[in-house]
């Protein structure tokens, strides 16, 4: 509920007691929800975690003149209280060690927080901030503070130069403040903590006033938390694609939390298009089973024949993990994630021949060729070789390694008179590419079959420590 609102500052309490409170000061950005609702407010309903969140209807950083009504408010709030613990992300970071004391906190926990957005007395501000968020009120507002009982952790991403400038200065300026140093994520620090129980064992944590525990309880929970692993497998997967196949059977093995992950068919195309190119072939199948298998219904049972054996169709994929398709109603390629195509289009395929291969649509039950008429897609019943689409083994250094290999071991391009089509991370594609490159490559995949045979997907013999240590370590 509501117990203040001004005309730019309101504050919430939630109806849960007990012997701590939790005090929020939200990010910059959500202004429209100032009224509705306060930072983190769901995970602590759902913890029961008694709660104060203190919210902004214009971002000033919370300087404001009506903090001499809403702040006694909240100190009287909180007097019932044994503990105060108070958490603040970027804006809301400054607010919350601004006003430690005030509010008489134990702990607080900074998240991405600034130092000031005053020129005078700080770099590294954007001009946006300048421009939106500062006003005369808020000159000489660095955090500068000299004793005090609160002890503070600014948790922020030591790759992100502003906020590592920020940090270093509040450290400079501010005692008993902590650092958990948290890589690889960017501003977003709370994508990468969220959810009740992270929540949860962040509040017990902070109430024991240990900070080690508490810095290490922050760290362990971004390490394993379902976003930190999806950058992992955007960063690494190139570079380390069965490190980061061993890291997805890892997470099929842990249940319903990472099952978003898994069904991913981008993080799938990807690793399944570069484990081809590490020469992976069998892991490289093992993806789209998995794929497959969780993300179709129970009764429904895709059947891939993995033999590649003569007449087999074979679908396309690209070096970004996207099935090349044709959209019917525009008349032009497209690159789609794998097990769904959009409505209106229709996965391109080859069919294994000892002749050239020749890409091809198969439409009401009517197979028809790719060919180009004046410079665009269209679809034919009949070819001639000048204007068909056709794929040829990729030439290109990466893919040497592989030149003359099996089939379903090479890469590929697809070329016509006007050049090499490239399938862009987006989906677009171009027709006219000049060169053959990795960029330009595809791989070939095994289209649904109702010939089906037996494959076992490889179990992998590195330990669940091991691959997951191994590029954890990689993020911090």
């Amino acid at each position: 509920m509501v117990i203040f609102e001004g005309h730019e500052i309101v504050v919430h309490r939630n109806e849960h007691s007990g012997k701590y409170v939790v005090v929020t000061f939200c990010p910059s950005g959500i202004s429209q929800h100032a009224t509705t609702g306060f930072f983190a407010e769901p995970p602590l309903n759902k913890a029961k975690i008694p709660a104060i969140g203190i919210t902004s209807k214009q971002d000033f950083w919370f300087i404001s003149s009506e903090e001499a009504e809403w702040l006694p408010l909240v100190q009287k709030e909180i007097s019932n209280f044994e503990k105060v613990v108070v958490l603040g992300c970027s804006m809301g970071g400054h607010a919350a060690i601004r006003l430690a004391d005030a509010l008489n906190a134990d702990v607080v926990l900074a998240m991405s927080p600034k130092w000031s957005l005053d020129r005078n007395e700080c770099d590294h501000i954007d001009i946006k901030y300048e421009k939106e968020n500062f006003r005369d009120a808020m000159l000489g507002m660095g955090l500068r503070r000299r004793g005090g009982r609160a002890r503070i952790i600014i948790a922020y991403d030591p790759h992100d130069a502003v906020d590592s400038y920020h940090a270093a200065t509040i450290v400079e300026h501010v005692d008993q403040v902590s650092e958990v140093k948290l890589f690889h994520i960017g501003h977003g620090i709370v994508d990468f903590i969220s959810g009740t129980i992270n929540t949860q064992k962040i509040v017990n944590a902070s109430l024991t006033f240990d900070i080690p525990h508490i810095v290490s309880v922050i760290s362990k929970i971004k390490r394993s938390h379902p976003h930190t692993i999806k950058k992992i497998f955007e960063k690494f997967t190139e570079k380390k694609p069965l490190l980061c196949f061993k890291l997805l059977k890892i997470l099929r093995d842990r249940g319903i939390d990472y099952l978003p992950l898994i069904k991913d068919s981008t993080i799938s195309g990807r690793l399944s298009y570069h484990l081809r190119r590490e020469g992976r072939r069998d892991e490289s199948y093992a993806v789209l089973q998995w794929l497959d298998a969780v993300t179709l219904p129970p009764a429904v049972k895709r059947e891939r024949d993995y033999t590649f054996r003569n007449q087999s169709r074979c679908y396309l994929l690209s070096y970004h993990g996207l099935m090349l398709v044709y959209d019917i109603r525009e008349k032009c390629l497209r690159g789609q994630r794998l097990i769904f195509p959009e409505t209106g289009c229709v996965p391109v395929h080859i069919t294994l021949q000892t002749e050239d291969l020749y890409l091809k649509l198969l439409f009401d039950d009517a197979e028809y060729f790719l060919v180009i008429q004046d410079g665009k897609i269209e679809l034919d019943r009949y070819y001639d070789r000048a204007s068909v689409l056709r794929l040829a083994e990729s030439r290109a250094e990466e893919w040497m390694e592989q030149f003359n290999a099996e089939m379903d071991e090479r890469g590929y391009v697809v070329a016509s008179r006007l050049g090499f089509i490239v399938v862009f991370s987006e989906g677009d594609v171009w027709l006219d590419s000049k060169n053959d490159r990795t960029f330009e490559s595809f791989v070939l995949i095994p289209a649904p079959d109702t010939d089906w045979h037996d494959y076992d997907a490889p179990s992998g013999s590195e330990p669940e420590s091991d691959a997951i240590s191994a590029l954890g370590s990689v993020m911090g």
